[in-house]
C-alpha cells in the first residue's frame, strides 16, 4: 500500500472514531435528560412532604424525609454536571411506536409536576376531552416530551401565573399545546429555539438549564412522523404545539 493510499485509510478510520464518539457522547447526553426529569419531580414530592403539604409528619420521618430530598438533589446536580461537560454534536435515537392514549401522558405530567407549580404559585390545568382517538407513537418518549414541556412552563412562568395543556384531533393528526403566562421567548432567540444546548438570554436568568429538553423534544416528536412548533411574545408567554398522527 503506497503512502496515500495510507493516508486515506487512516483519514477514513479517524472519521469513524469521532463519529462513533460523537454518537456515544450524545447518546449519554439524551439519557442525563431523561433521568433529570422525574427526579425534579421526585423533589417536589418530598418538598411538598417535608413542608407537611400532604400531612403531618413527626419529626423522625422529616428527618428520613430530608435525607432523600438531599440525596435526590445530589443526583439532579451529579447528571448536571455530566450534561454540561458532555457537548456533541449528531445522534440518532430509536423509537419502539404503538398506539397509546395522549391522556396518560398528560394525567402523569400533571400529577408530577403539582407540587412544583403550588410551590411557585402557578395554576396547572388541563382543558380538552379526556376521551380521545390514540396516537401511533413510542408513548415513554412522548410522556418525556410533555413533561419536559410543563417543567419549562412552570419554571418559566410568573408567581400567580398559569399552564394549560390542551389536545384535539385535527384531520389525521392530534395536536398537543401546552400555554403559559411566563416570559416568552425574545424575538432574536426563537429561530434557535430548538437547537441543541441553546439557552435564551432571559432563561438564563430565571432558572438553571442544559439547553437539551426542546432539542430532546424535536427529536422525539419528528421520530415519530409528527411536528412541534411554537407561538411567543416576550413578556406575555409562549405556547407550544406538537401533533403526532393517529393511529389506525
Amino acid at each position: 500500500m503506497d503512502l496515500s493510499s495510507r493516508i486515506k485509510l487512516l483519514e477514513e478510520e479517524n472519521r469513524q472514531l469521532r463519529a462513533e464518539n460523537q454518537a456515544k457522547s450524545d447518546f449519554l447526553s439524551i439519557t442525563v435528560h431523561q433521568l433529570r426529569t422525574p427526579l425534579s419531580a421526585t423533589k417536589w414530592i418530598f418538598k411538598m412532604m417535608m413542608d407537611g403539604d400532604l400531612g403531618a409528619v413527626t419529626p423522625e420521618q422529616r428527618n428520613i424525609i430530608a435525607r432523600g430530598f438531599e440525596s435526590n438533589e445530589q443526583m439532579i446536580r451529579m447528571l448536571a454536571e455530566v450534561s454540561n461537560a458532555n457537548h456533541v454534536s449528531e445522534w440518532k435515537m430509536a423509537f419502539k411506536p404503538g398506539p397509546m392514549d395522549i391522556i396518560e401522558c398528560i394525567d402523569g405530567a400533571l400529577g408530577s409536576f403539582a407540587g412544583e407549580a403550588k410551590t411557585r404559585n402557578v395554576t396547572l390545568s388541563f382543558h380538552g376531552n379526556h376521551s380521545l382517538p390514540r396516537v401511533m407513537a413510542d408513548k415513554e418518549k412522548v410522556c418525556l416530551v410533555i413533561q419536559n414541556l410543563v417543567e419549562n412552563a412552570i419554571k418559566y412562568n410568573r408567581k400567580g401565573g398559569t399552564v394549560t395543556i390542551a389536545a384535539e384531533t385535527f384531520k389525521e393528526s392530534l395536536v398537543v399545546s401546552v400555554t403559559d403566562t411566563g416570559i416568552g421567548i425574545p424575538i432574536e432567540a426563537q429561530s434557535h429555539i430548538f437547537s441543541k444546548f441553546y439557552r435564551a438570554k432571559n432563561a438564563e436568568v430565571a432558572d438553571k438549564g442544559t439547553g437539551l429538553g426542546l432539542f430532546v423534544g424535536k427529536e422525539i416528536i419528528e421520530g415519530n412522523h409528527g411536528n412541534i412548533w411554537f407561538e411567543s411574545t416576550p413578556d406575555i408567554g409562549t405556547t407550544f404545539f406538537f401533533s403526532l398522527p393517529l393511529a389506525k
